[in-house]
């Protein structure tokens, strides 16, 4: 249906949006036909336009995930029937198909639910705002012909006999306690939920996400709040430039002036040690906000930006741990060897060949923590 919604009038909710407080930016296209339905791209936001249900917006990791990833209104789900919404500490959009949703948490990631369970959940549970919480998994076979999804009070399953039957008990994929207290999560439930957003948001292979991740827990203990010189009890206590053993802020840790910041750089998942590199963490933009100190405490927005790092600085890594056939040894080794590069492996500033024992010493003591991030990934 050619012409059901002008430009101009994809540019009014453009404006509505920023006024109400997310910037989609300008305009990246012309509108575009799908179905009986139009959209139009901005930089960081798609307007989708549907004559039943109505004119609506995605943007951020929900946008990547149904227009990215999932094919946008082409996709079983249809077109939006809700603008991006609150609920609690995440957000959802609804769509046209029955029981559909797409939702973000801070802490669960990325997850859609849909067709009698997702019915099911929002009509009886109350959604995202009910007992149940959020979803902690996308809707997966269990048995030949039987489906189900996963909540954070538990998991609902479907069967051709039974329909919707309530499982009320912690589902396998939930990471507890939420809203990102990482520290106090077990170590296991921070293996698996990186993992699970390098597979699941990034389309990693598993092997060479656990790769990356045991890399990560040899660095941080998969802790984001984690500085160099702290413990994963303690993640934001270390010396200050004084050598004063300190209980920094997250503005602290962030700006690192002497003598009152952590005198040792290293900071973050990755532990980010270099000036640049440090400074990129804080001021990556993440679902269209740059968090600043807040960084320290989202696991996601650190995350997206090791992600965009392997694109964009370090390709033959990205490569690699993007081979589906990739093994995890392989990918720790490489992670380690060309993005972590600690000083074990180096020698006056240069880095010591991998045949080198102190080389291999470093890759057996990273490959323990990638094997045991990949045996925590259960997908």
């Amino acid at each position: 249906m050619a012409g059901l919604t002008s430009p101009a009038q994809f540019d009014v909710k453009a404006r509505a949006m920023l006024a109400a407080g997310f910037d989609p930016g300008p305009a990246i296209g012309p509108v575009e036909s799908a179905g009986i339905g139009e959209f139009r791209r901005y930089q960081h936001a798609v307007i989708m336009s549907h004559p039943v249900a109505g004119l609506h917006e995605v943007h951020g990791l929900i946008m990547e995930r149904y227009f990215n990833r999932m094919g946008g209104p082409s996709c079983f789900l249809g077109y939006p029937a809700t603008d991006e919404t609150v609920a609690g500490v995440g957000r959802f959009n609804r769509f046209e198909f029955q029981g559909s949703g797409i939702f973000w948490h801070p802490v669960f990631g990325v997850h859609e639910v849909h067709g009698l369970i997702g019915e099911y959940y929002w009509s009886v549970l109350g959604g995202p705002t009910g007992a149940w919480g959020f979803p902690v998994s996308d809707e997966y076979p269990d048995g030949s012909a039987d489906r189900a999804s996963d909540f954070e009070a538990g998991t609902l399953h479907w069967s051709p006999a039974s329909g919707v039957i309530e499982i009320l008990a912690p589902s396998p994929g939930a990471v507890v306690p939420a809203a990102g207290d990482w520290p106090r999560t077990g170590a296991n439930d921070r293996l698996r939920y990186a993992v699970g957003q390098l597979v699941e948001r990034y389309g990693f292979p598993p092997n060479g996400a656990a790769g990356v991740v045991g890399n990560l827990w040899a660095e941080s203990a998969v802790i984001p709040s984690r500085i160099e010189g702290s413990s994963a009890a303690s993640p934001m206590r270390a010396a200050n430039f004084t050598g004063t053993v300190t209980d920094f802020t997250a503005d602290q840790i962030m700006l690192r002036t002497n003598p009152g910041g952590p005198r040792l750089p290293g900071v973050g998942l990755a532990q980010w040690t270099s000036s640049a590199r440090r400074a990129g963490m804080f001021a990556h933009v993440y679902n269209g906000v740059a968090f600043g100190s807040n960084a320290l405490f989202s696991m996601d927005s650190q995350i997206d930006y090791l992600v965009t790092e392997l694109r964009m600085r370090f390709p033959g890594v990205f490569s690699v741990v993007n081979d589906s056939n990739v093994a995890v040894d392989k990918a720790s080794d490489e992670v380690v060897y060309n993005f972590e590069v600690p000083g074990a492996i180096l020698e006056a500033g240069q880095k010591l060949p991998r045949a080198d024992a102190r080389v291999q010493a470093v890759f057996n003591q990273r490959r323990t923590p990638s094997r045991n991030a990949r045996a925590a990934y259960a997908p």
